[in-house]
């Protein structure tokens, strides 16, 4: 379960959230499922924060904000604002989604299936007699 209750989940920006490693106009396409799985995770109360290597994160607030899933993340590159002592460069999370990760990203389908398995919404199920 995580630290503050709900899960949260760290996303990386580049090959995961969106297509590609290099950010043109042209190229700001989300990754498959990446939009729907979001919005499910957003809304059985994952908290979600974007965590990116970028500088520049205007480019990034443009491609969530053209894409219409701006409004699920709560922070940029920032911890959320109950988690604001945690003083390190590393953001905290329960989960961090990255294209990186041991055996590359394994899609957004999986991730919603991993994050679905922690206890946070297994103890909901079994408060509510499920």
């Amino acid at each position: 379960m995580g630290y503050l209750g709900r899960p949260i989940v760290a996303v990386d920006f580049d090959g995961t959230i969106r297509q590609g490693k290099r950010l043109t106009s042209k190229n700001n396409r989300l990754m498959v499922s990446c939009k729907w799985v979001i919005k499910k995770l957003h809304k059985n109360g994952v908290r979600l924060v974007v965590w990116t290597t970028r500088n520049d994160l205007a480019p990034v607030r443009k491609v969530l904000e053209d894409n219409k899933i701006a409004g699920y993340f709560e922070e940029i590159n920032e911890n959320i604002k109950e988690i604001r002592w945690w003083k390190t460069r590393k953001i905290y999370a329960d989960y961090y989604v990255d294209d990186l990760n041991l055996g590359g990203f394994p899609g957004w389908l999986k991730v919603y299936g991993v994050v679905m398995q922690d206890s946070y919404f297994k103890n909901i199920q079994n408060s509510m007699g499920g």
